[in-house]
């Protein structure tokens, strides 16, 4: 077990760091670089939600959670999870060119040593952590992994402009943004880009904490959970800006999704949470994003039995949901 039970009080003071956290040297420098910019952030946070008190408090607390490695319960218990988020930040990576051409030098290989699998593909109207809690139940979730749809600029900027992505739902319920400040230079090299496509790099962030449940009440018994966090092509700012690269968006999308596939085979993961990849926010339709995955997924495409199971969980806050609707049309359900 990584992590373990412990009694508190509230009128406890918080703990310091002088309470052992030098002992896990990656989780420590983390909180450092977190540490320095967040009332800063909370700055943000009480602008920006001050139309909306229970949401600011949710962003204080979570704000508040990322520089321990620790969580208190109602019932005066008090999780540390300081050797579990030490693992998670030690082993995340952030995948360059280099890595993709070994791996995609080894895919022939990796195939003929695993069995090919009948994939069985689901289309839900869900979060991605309600498909995460969902699975499990019936899947093996150290076999799977979860797509992070991370912004290419930097992490989390979305959930402090209040515009709430699936990328502020994971972070307000893990410790996934560990992970992704320790990989600073993936954010780094996307900002000195001249391009809007953003680059192939991806983060790889397994064993992350989850600590909340689908109605954000925090967990009496946290549990990981991989990540890979990837951006989209921001269709929208090419279109405007780069009108003549328009052409090759198709062929870059299909190219950074199957690089994403490749990550989840080369390390043996049977269960995959998609998501539909940046829909409405960078002007990409539900029919073409689905029509990416289905190019690499589907009869004669190159993870065509690779995979045991594949979840689209498409989320919708309002009454219809026409990207579930385009997603169910394309794998048949």
């Amino acid at each position: 077990m990584k992590w373990n039970l412990i009694d508190w009080h509230p009128a406890e003071s918080s703990l310091t760091g002088k309470t052992g956290i030098e002992s896990f040297p990656h989780l420590h420098r983390v909180i450092k670089i977190i540490s320095r910019a967040v009332s800063d952030n909370l700055d943000l946070v009480n602008y920006n939600w001050k139309i909306d008190p229970i949401w600011a408090a949710r962003a204080s607390d979570t704000l508040a959670h990322l520089q321990r490695w620790y969580y208190d319960l109602p019932s005066w218990k008090r999780v540390m999870i300081s050797e579990m988020l030490d693992s998670s930040i030690a082993n995340s990576k952030l995948f360059s060119d280099d890595d993709f051409d070994i791996i995609e030098a080894n895919q022939k290989m990796l195939f003929k040593r695993s069995a090919p699998f009948e994939t069985e593909f689901q289309v839900v109207a869900s979060s991605t952590l309600e498909a995460i809690f969902s699975c499990r139940e019936t899947l093996d979730i150290d076999k799977t992994l979860v797509l992070n749809f991370t912004s290419g600029m930097k992490p989390w900027w979305e959930f402090r402009a209040w515009l709430f992505t699936q990328e502020d739902e994971l972070i307000i319920s893990s410790w996934l943004y560990l992970s992704l400040i320790s990989n600073e230079l993936f954010y780094l090299m996307n900002r000195f880009r001249s391009t809007h496509f953003y680059s192939d790099q991806m983060i790889f962030s397994p064993e992350v904490p989850i600590i909340r449940d689908a109605y954000w009440e925090l967990l009496n018994k946290p549990f990981p959970v991989a990540f890979i966090s990837s951006p989209a092509v921001n269709r929208r700012m090419v279109l405007k800006k780069e009108p003549e690269l328009k052409d090759e968006i198709d062929s870059i999308m299909i190219g950074r999704i199957g690089k994403i596939l490749a990550i989840a085979s080369a390390n043996w993961y049977e269960n995959l949470i998609l998501w539909a990849w940046w829909c409405g926010a960078f002007w990409h339709s539900a029919e073409d994003v689905s029509s990416y995955f289905a190019w690499l997924l589907l009869r004669w495409g190159e993870f065509e039995w690779r995979f045991k199971n594949i979840i689209f969980s498409i989320y919708s806050k309002g009454d219809t949901n026409v990207n579930y609707d385009s997603f169910c049309r394309k794998f048949a359900i």
